[in-house]
């Protein structure tokens, strides 16, 4: 039996607790906001990471592609024969666009040139590669290094000299002359078959471009100059003939000429070299160009005046700077030929699945402008509905101000048909809308059946 209840009322002191909770739940919030910007940063990190890989894909296909049609310009210069060959000019060109911080494209452009100029397959790489180190060492690009080296090769047609020689040739010019590779690379060739033909070597032929811009000349007048003497050589007049006594050009060679005429009286001369170019060239670079001549021998004997150049522009920024963006878009072409032929294989089902399609796509787009050829109809059958009913409420509305206040002047409504009369007419204009509607409604789902049929079927 329960005789009563006890009741015990614990007096405890909660404040160490509520504290623990309160600092419990603080740290869980600065957990759960720290842990969601983690999330929000590894986020976004992500994203970043998939458009710069995105774009990588992309810039390498774009580069591929570039770079395999210059390739292909490149193999229209080979035979069956020399096909072969590409794989090791692909691969010969990125090693020198890394090496030389030349673009491949330039590379390509200039190996192409190389070819086009009747240089051997077997030799392009190497002259390819001696008007690279040529294009740094005189801060011009490939391509015109390769035009003026292979014009020297085939104008002086000499067997025992290299790429590299002709380049130490006009590096010597450079040298010793005022003048530049760039300007003498775009000069040089006007005169250098003449040159060759009249008997002249290639060494004279920089001694009398080094005299002659050394002596305030500029490198264009120069060339013209010489070609002036060439001219004059070849179709001697009396006066030059008889003065030189028998001697000629092509047998007893250019600088033994120049000998010769300078030491001739001036008044003599200018009878012999009547064109006025041609006179002060001889005037200006005939006497020194045996010493020069010498000089020039002596400075490739210990040396190579092109390399020596080269490796001074190798030590800039610059230089760095394009070896580094060449490596950059190797990469990219590296990465780009792994995409290469699947791209292809998707653009060629693409483009076959388009020409299989064409007739369909162009019934679709009919069929696309009869329905918004309808549509519009509709609308503007619908505006006249609208207009129709709000004509005929506000009819109506007209009729009953109109009749209230007829009767409230006390004026007989026996006109006309009356208040019935006017409300059917209103009427029967809503109805003839409403039909007129319903019919275009019907005729727009129908040629809509019609035009789901036609994609669904062709498509």
């Amino acid at each position: 039996m329960i005789v009563g209840k006890l009741l015990v009322v614990l007096g405890l002191d909660s404040k160490g607790f509520n504290t623990g909770i309160d600092q419990a739940t603080g740290k869980s919030t600065l957990f759960a906001k720290t842990t969601n910007k983690t999330f929000s940063l590894i986020s976004k990190a992500a994203k970043a990471g998939m458009l710069a890989i995105s774009a990588a894909l992309i810039k390498g296909a774009v580069d591929a592609g570039k770079f395999e049609k210059a390739l292909a310009n490149v193999s229209t210069m080979l035979d069956k024969n020399t096909m072969p060959m590409m794989k090791e000019f692909k691969k010969g060109i990125i090693e020198m666009s890394q090496k030389f911080g030349q673009g491949t494209d330039t590379l390509a452009k200039g190996l192409y040139d190389i070819l086009s100029a009747s240089i051997p397959a077997s030799e392009a790489l190497d002259v390819l590669a001696t008007s690279s180190m040529a294009a740094v060492a005189g801060i011009t690009d490939t391509g015109t290094a390769a035009d003026v080296l292979t014009t020297l090769i085939n104008s002086f047609g000499d067997a025992t000299k290299d790429a590299n020689y002709y380049a130490d040739i006009l590096f010597s010019a450079v040298k010793f002359g005022k003048t530049t590779f760039s300007e003498l690379a775009g000069s040089v060739g006007n005169v250098a078959t003449l040159f060759a033909t009249a008997g002249g070597k290639a060494n004279e032929l920089a001694g009398m471009l080094a005299i002659m811009t050394r002596n305030g000349i500029d490198t264009h007048t120069a060339v013209t100059n010489l070609k002036g003497i060439v001219s004059a050589l070849l179709k001697p007049s009396d006066d030059l003939t008889k003065a030189l006594d028998g001697m000629n050009v092509k047998t007893d060679g250019f600088r033994a000429i120049m000998q010769k005429v300078s030491s001739l009286p001036p008044a003599d001369l200018a009878k012999m070299f009547p064109n006025v170019r041609a006179l002060t060239g001889v005037v200006v670079a005939a006497s020194k160009l045996d010493t020069e001549v010498d000089k020039i021998d002596k400075l490739m004997a210990s040396g190579s005046p092109a390399r020596e150049a080269y490796i001074k522009q190798t030590d800039t920024l610059a230089f760095v700077w394009g070896q580094f963006k060449s490596t950059l878009k190797a990469i990219s072409i590296s990465i780009g030929d792994k995409l290469l032929p699947t791209l292809k294989s998707l653009f060629k089902d693409l483009t076959k699945w388009l020409q299989d399609n064409k007739d369909g796509f162009a019934n679709f787009a009919k069929g696309l402008l009869d329905a918004i050829k309808d549509i519009l109809q509709f609308a503007n059958t619908f505006k006249v509905a609208l207009v129709g009913l709000g004509s005929a409420m506000l009819g109506l509305m007209i009729v009953q101000k109109v009749t209230a206040l007829m009767e409230a002047f006390g004026i007989s409504l026996n006109v006309a048909l009356g208040p019935v009369g006017w409300i059917s007419a209103a009427i029967g204009l809503l109805v003839l809308a409403f039909i007129k509607v319903r019919k275009a409604l019907r005729g727009f789902r129908d040629e809509q059946k019609l035009l789901n049929s036609a994609a669904e079927g062709t498509l």
